[in-house]
Parts: C-alpha cells; sequence; structure tokens
C-alpha cells in the first residue's frame, strides 16, 4: 500500500483494495494589508468512485464530520504546511448514481487553512503523528491481512433485484 497523502485518518493510497489520488493541490502565501500573513491555505480535490473500492457515501459523511477539525497535512509521508491545519470546506460535485440511487462516483474539493484559534472540534490524536505503524495500530490495523472489505461493504454494494420481490 502506498499511501499519498494523510490529514486526521484520512488517507489517499493506492493499494489493491482501494484508490484514492490527489488533483489539483494547490496553496498559497499571502501578506495582508498590515504586512502580516494571512493564514496559508491547501486545496485539492479527489475523484471517489466505487469501481476502485471506495464506498462514496460512507466517504462523503465521514468527510462531513471532520469540518472544523484540526491536525497536520502529510504529502509524502512529509509534513506539508503549519502543524495545525483545519478543514474548513468540503465540496461535493459531479455525483453520479446508479439505478438504485446509490452514489457511485463524486468529486471531493476539500479546503484546509493554517489553524490560528481555539477549535469548536477538537483534533484526534492521529492529527498529532505523523502517519505509520502507530497511527495503523490506533485505527486497529495491526498487519496487512485486516486490511479490506468487511462483510457489511460486501452486503451494502450488492445490489437488490426489485423482481423478486413482487
Amino acid at each position: 500500500m502506498a499511501i499519498i497523502a494523510q490529514f486526521l485518518n484520512k488517507k489517499w493510497e493506492v493499494s489493491p483494495q482501494k484508490v484514492i489520488n490527489l488533483e489539483g493541490l494547490s496553496t498559497s502565501f499571502k501578506l495582508n494589508d498590515k504586512g502580516g500573513k494571512e493564514p496559508q491555505q491547501i486545496k485539492f480535490e479527489s475523484i471517489l468512485s466505487d469501481a476502485v473500492g471506495v464506498n462514496v457515501y460512507e466517504e462523503i459523511e465521514s468527510w462531513k464530520s471532520l469540518v472544523g477539525t484540526t491536525g497536520p497535512f502529510f504529502l509524502g509521508g512529509k509534513r506539508f504546511g503549519p502543524e495545525k491545519m483545519q478543514l474548513t470546506n468540503v465540496d461535493v460535485s459531479d455525483i453520479s448514481t446508479d439505478d438504485l440511487g446509490r452514489i457511485r462516483r463524486a468529486k471531493i474539493s476539500l479546503t484546509l487553512v493554517e489553524y490560528t484559534g481555539a477549535s469548536s472540534k477538537s483534533s484526534s490524536n492521529l492529527a498529532k503523528s505523523s502517519p505509520g505503524i502507530a497511527t495503523y495500530n490506533a485505527l486497529g490495523i495491526s498487519s496487512a491481512k485486516n486490511i479490506g472489505a468487511t462483510s457489511a461493504d460486501k452486503a451494502a454494494k450488492k445490489p437488490t433485484n426489485t423482481q423478486l420481490s413482487r
């Protein structure tokens, strides 16, 4: 498994089970009118698709619950940007559904802003550590054999045959 980037417990990764990549990564450094520095921003997008092992609906809900949380953003295993970045914006667009209304594909655009004040949500212990073995252990993953789709994930992807219920 190759981890491209990480924010808290969210990973952009390429593995046999899942592919999530970053697109359009950008950052900015600005001075304000008084000569001080504006908070740094990091923006990027990801395409979520069930065709590459992602439960798109659950991923969107997961990102929604993280709005307001803070932690470092890692790119290629190294911190990219300030030590504390706050997830301030999650935009979901280009949603594709199947004939049963399940979300099969979506584009998610994320904005992280340098954290400069008190937050209403506390960051998890994952935000304080770099990605690695400790992070995987905190997520309950002790080895590669524990990675994969659960029975619930498989059942959720299985289409319901409405012809049988008539």
